[in-house]
């Protein structure tokens, strides 16, 4: 797959990733493998593995998830919610059930990764994570999707096969 400015644009990325992306991608676009290494932006990675469907829901989770305990580390002592929230959605991602409510459980799980890393990364923001130190979290961050993403066990997750 083949990744170009007008791709981007169509899919509805934000101003500033497209103003990021644009001169990257150039007039013939990139392939979907060098846009996912060279990468640094952990939100936008994700999108880009979404809008693309290079990933299942259930892998979306799992990454999600992967990186979002990085920053647990900026959750108060005794707040449980945030670790319990990618707890549940990892159970789900690694046994989801096989009723029609599957898409459902999918969502709620996504939801509940999504409002754990919000709640996580209000708090890293309270901390002072800014500017310098920002942008080295979210090269982590793109460094563990990009192992994952490398990973068979990863890749079972796509046949519906357990982690």
């Amino acid at each position: 797959m083949i990744i170009t400015k007008e791709w981007v644009k169509a899919k509805g990325a934000c101003g500033d990733a497209y103003k990021w992306a644009a001169p990257k991608l150039g007039e013939n676009g990139l392939s979907l493998a060098e846009c996912i290494r060279g990468m640094n932006r952990a939100d936008w990675l994700m999108w880009l593995l979404y809008h693309s469907k290079s990933v299942t829901i259930r892998q979306m989770v799992w990454l999600s998830c992967k990186v979002g305990r990085l920053s647990l580390r900026h959750v108060p002592t005794g707040e449980d919610r945030p670790r319990l929230a990618y707890e549940a959605a990892e159970a789900w991602v690694l046994n989801p059930t096989d009723t029609a409510g599957d898409a459902r459980a999918a969502g709620d799980a996504a939801r509940v990764a999504g409002d754990a890393a919000r709640v996580a990364g209000a708090a890293a923001w309270a901390a002072g994570a800014a500017g310098d130190a920002r942008a080295a979290e979210h090269k982590k961050m793109c460094a563990i999707i990009r192992k994952e993403l490398r990973k068979k066990s990863f890749k079972d997750l796509a046949r519906g096969e357990g982690k």
